[in-house]
């Protein structure tokens, strides 16, 4: 996983508990006080879900809350880290067209061919002819809780409306999450 997700939760962490539970959830981790993860380097998804495990303890919140709370959070950095891509799309739906774009942008720097394949096979996205998206998250982590959440997040920077239905999911068995998302307001014209 990209460092970039491991350093912004870990600022989640430090902006909702303070300092102390920052320093409490690296502790719990096994990093050093200082460490920062490097948003160009690829870590281990295990560490990451120790992350979110630790900081969960931490903040005494279950993990689909501390992955709600983070998306809203990654969703006000990524206004910052990305504005182009933001101020480009007209509409949710053309955000959420790049959005595969946009991630496999983070793994750009890796240097490992499969580290690299693992991160730009991790979502997909298929338009279909009414205008909804079929989005296909293919993630070890099974965080389908942070995708539903950035998703309505995005429709919510534009006021827009979604509907967003799971086809499939990880946590139920399948191979992958499958979401489709579909805006009412298409259905009036």
């Amino acid at each position: 996983m990209i460092g970039l997700i491991q350093k912004l939760v870990l600022q989640m962490v430090a902006e909702i508990g303070g300092p102390e539970a920052l320093q409490e959830v690296k502790c719990l981790t096994g990093l050093p006080e200082d460490f920062e993860f490097r948003i160009d380097t690829d870590y281990d998804n295990q560490q990451m879900r120790e992350i979110l495990e630790n900081a969960c303890k931490v903040l005494q919140i279950n993990e689909d809350a501390a992955l709600s709370a983070f998306g809203e959070f990654f969703l006000r950095d990524a206004q910052n880290r990305f504005p182009v891509f933001i101020a480009q799309a007209r509409t949710s739906r053309e955000l959420l067209i790049h959005q595969t774009t946009i991630h496999n942008m983070l793994g750009s720097g890796l240097r490992n061919a499969e580290k690299l394949k693992a991160i730009n096979d991790k979502f997909q996205v298929i338009e279909h002819n009414n205008g909804d998206l079929e989005v296909l998250y293919r993630s070890p982590n099974q965080w389908c809780t942070l995708y539903r959440k950035l998703a309505e997040g995005v429709a919510e920077m534009y006021h827009e409306v979604i509907t967003l239905s799971t086809i499939q999911c990880r946590k139920r068995g399948d191979q992958q999450c499958a979401f489709l998302i579909h805006w009412p307001e298409h259905d009036e014209q």
